[in-house]
């Protein structure tokens, strides 16, 4: 790491300045692409001002890239989930002459999105180290804030985006309302409901437990799925399910308790 003095006064010295960036409603497509991804963060470094010595970025199955641009100054990392259209950026620099709002310019024109924000500068290395009042709450997972909330209803909204024409179709409506069935351990109540219109397979049903609704777009190699269940569905793996069946490759999940 390249050699800096270390920032404040001698009875408070700052070693290094860590900004945690957040970056939200990014399309999945953006979020999934390793190559992209490891050049649009090389150019947001060197915009930022920092001296680049090698970068190493890697997709994960199904979808997903951590990477990390390591600098003279210390480094910039980055961890995306394309289901949520969502990345989480950390720069960290040693020396006090690298500044944040360049990488912030260059990631919100590179990933299309205006909803990226810093949402903390903690400074590292501190002599006399104080709690930092924007340290976050531990990250529930979905079951244990299902059983915290109680909620009547859990809404689940799965977009599925790169399917096949040929897997959007009426034929997938059996295997969907398999998937569908398991998931809230009961069968539909009432016939299911299926339209066609200009291309636009719709499906609609009732079950005992919740109520499903699917468009399934062939010319767009698109679906969205949105369930409403009366009982815990844990979404990740219920996103992935779908967006196995439909052949996708990229999914976007929003989850909602309600009630």
């Amino acid at each position: 790491m390249m050699a800096t003095e270390p920032m404040g006064s001698p009875a408070n010295i700052v070693l290094g300045r860590q900004w945690l960036i957040e970056c939200d409603g990014v399309a999945p497509a953006f979020l999934d692409d390793a190559t992209f991804l490891e050049q649009l963060f090389v150019a947001a470094a060197q915009a930022a001002g920092a001296t680049v010595l090698r970068a190493l970025f890697h997709r994960f199955e199904p979808q997903g890239v951590s990477g990390v641009v390591i600098l003279a100054e210390s480094h910039l990392t980055v961890h995306t989930w394309p289901e949520y259209r969502y990345a989480a950026v950390d720069l960290f620099s040693c020396s006090d002459r690298i500044r944040v709002e360049p990488v912030v310019t260059v990631l919100r024109t590179g990933l299309c999105s205006e909803d990226i924000r810093v949402m903390a500068l903690l400074p590292r290395g501190v002599v006399e180290r104080t709690p930092c009042p924007l340290a976050p709450e531990p990250v529930l997972s979905w079951r244990a804030r299902h059983e915290a909330l109680a909620p009547a209803m859990m809404h689940l909204s799965v977009d599925v985006e790169g399917c096949p024409a040929t897997l959007l179709s009426s034929d997938s409506v059996s295997a969907l309302l398999t998937l569908v069935s398991a998931a809230l351990g009961g069968l539909p109540v009432d016939p299911p409901l299926l339209r066609e219109v200009e291309g636009i397979c719709t499906l609609l049903t009732t079950f005992s437990g919740g109520h499903l609704t699917a468009q399934l777009s062939p010319s767009e190699g698109t679906a969205r799925i949105d369930l409403l269940a009366g009982r815990f569905v844990d979404p990740v793996p219920l996103a992935l399910q779908l967006r196995k069946l439909l052949g996708g490759r990229h999914h976007a999940l929003s989850c909602q308790f309600r009630g």
